[in-house]
């Protein structure tokens, strides 16, 4: 099997798109976040949404890809193709497997109507899952060079995503955690409907547990509590008012949850009270 970017003109034509496949060091996610000037917590959460916690390559060296019915449509002016060209989303064209979306993403590069350039923009490439389509937004003149790229090191997938984030000035959001403006820069407009905002907030405060202060509390504001809060209503708190404003209403709400789940009574949410309610 042809692996490396020389071949990228036959391999594209292959079910299997395999590089280097350079695993992440422990301190690239660091170093990534850290060029951006982003809390490496928040730069996690949205590494943990994409791809559910995985890391940027399978057992057998293929990335985590999603092949995009909906993008391929747009891409080939429109011309259906059952199940590979479609002109609206529909999660139920998802393979529930790998191995499956590289079948669908083989499939497209081999039909007329699709072929390979516009499957490889269709398909979602690598942990932060960007589009084929958005190469230039990466940094790169063609969609075969930023496939193998992200196929050759998990590093490069990482800079391609700190290029995307800077190109779609998605910065501010993620440096202030405003998770509902980053989801509908990255996720599109109708982010709120998989709750993509919300399961980054969750994200980020699993990433902060990760790393030994996953902890919120009375004094707290921003979208992390908005999210607590949002959890508290569906606990069983409708008073708690979404404001993003850790108070003492909101605390004694916590403490109740804690209480109910014997879990320290301390008013504040750790990972365990944070399990409890949902948002890990």
């Amino acid at each position: 099997m042809t692996t490396t970017p020389s071949g990228a003109a036959e391999a594209v034509r292959l079910p299997t798109i395999v590089g280097a496949a350079r695993p992440l060091g422990p301190n690239d996610i660091a170093t990534a976040a850290a060029a951006l000037s982003v809390e490496e917590a928040a730069y996690r959460a949205v590494l943990i949404v994409e791809t559910g916690g995985r890391s940027a390559y399978r057992p057998d060296g293929r990335m985590p890809i999603l092949f995009e019915a909906h993008i391929a449509f747009r891409l080939n002016g429109g011309v259906t193709v059952p199940g590979l060209a479609e002109q609206r989303w529909d999660r139920g064209l998802y393979s529930s497997t790998a191995a499956g979306e590289y079948d669908r993403l083989h499939r497209a590069c081999q039909h007329r109507a699709i072929g390979p350039e516009v499957a490889l923009k269709a398909a979602s490439w690598g942990m932060p899952q960007i589009l084929g389509s958005n190469h230039a937004l990466c940094g790169f003149a063609d969609v075969e060079s930023f496939v193998w790229a992200m196929a050759d090191s998990a590093v490069a997938q990482l800079a391609a995503f700190n290029a995307f984030v800077t190109a779609r000035g998605l910065l501010p959001a993620l440096r202030g955690k405003r998770w509902s403006d980053f989801a509908r820069g990255y996720n599109g407009t109708a982010f709120a409907a998989n709750a993509y905002d919300e399961k980054l907030a969750a994200a980020y405060l699993r990433a902060r547990g990760a790393a030994g202060d996953g902890v919120l509390g009375i004094g707290d504001v921003g979208p992390d509590v908005a999210a607590l809060q949002r959890a508290l209503q569906r606990c069983g708190f409708p008073s708690i008012v979404e404001d993003g404003d850790f108070g003492r209403r909101t605390a004694n709400a916590v403490e109740q949850v804690q209480a109910v789940h014997r879990l320290p009574v301390t008013g504040r949410v750790d990972m365990r009270t944070a399990i409890a309610l949902g948002l890990v």
